[in-house]
């Protein structure tokens, strides 16, 4: 019996995380982002200790929206997966699909001409709809490569209307790598009084930005 698969963006992605069931649906905090996406925010940095649930959440707003959203999601365990040049095939493989709903077969063309030209084909489609591009781990990349983190952020379109930016790590730690303009937070922490239970406080309207000329 062939299973069949719905393509769309999470599925062509290579570093797309299997979260096994049971998930806790965060449709509070999915909101949260998009009601602060709504606003002048393009760079939003989710914070939070080891196993709160980062992870799970970036891949609930892919899946919220499969076709507007390009992933790279970074696993400390293997040097593929924040290897710069892997990372740029991710990219222009799922940006590809986005524009013309195929897969790339000729990957030998791939280079930062192709991944530019890409971008500034996606940023016209930006005039209907919103692009995100999210990216899970950065802070899980060894010191000794952190230039691997550096080549990664600057793949990813910053400064341009119409894209929206999802990290998650340390803001402290990630500021001093992306341009400055408009940010914001969200924290997460355990809630003591429940347990096991995790507890979403929102942070953007405390540390937000505004645009710098």
């Amino acid at each position: 019996m062939v299973k069949e698969e719905v393509m769309d963006v999470t599925v062509v992605s290579r570093s797309f995380p299997q979260i096994l069931p049971p998930q806790i649906c965060r449709e509070n905090i999915l909101d949260t982002i998009d009601t602060i996406f709504e606003g002048d925010t393009q760079l939003l940095v989710i914070e939070g200790g080891e196993g709160i649930g980062k992870t799970t959440l970036l891949t609930q707003f892919a899946k919220k929206y499969p076709n507007q959203t390009i992933s790279l999601f970074i696993k400390p365990t293997s040097h593929w997966t924040y290897d710069p040049s892997f990372l740029l095939l991710d990219l222009c493989c799922q940006i590809n699909w986005v524009l013309y709903q195929t897969e790339l077969q000729d990957l030998n063309q791939i280079d930062d001409g192709f991944l530019r030209v890409g971008i500034f084909q996606l940023h016209r489609l930006t005039r209907q709809k919103p692009y995100y591009f999210l990216i899970d781990g950065l802070e899980d990349i060894p010191e000794k490569e952190s230039h691997a983190r550096e080549s990664i952020l600057e793949m990813l379109p910053f400064g341009l209307s119409g894209f929206r930016f999802l990290l998650t790590g340390d803001l402290r730690h990630l500021s001093p790598l992306v341009p400055k303009y408009s940010w914001a937070q969200i924290r997460s922490e355990f809630d003591s009084g429940r347990g096991k239970e995790v507890s979403w406080r929102e942070k953007g309207r405390v540390i937000r930005r505004r645009k710098q000329a």
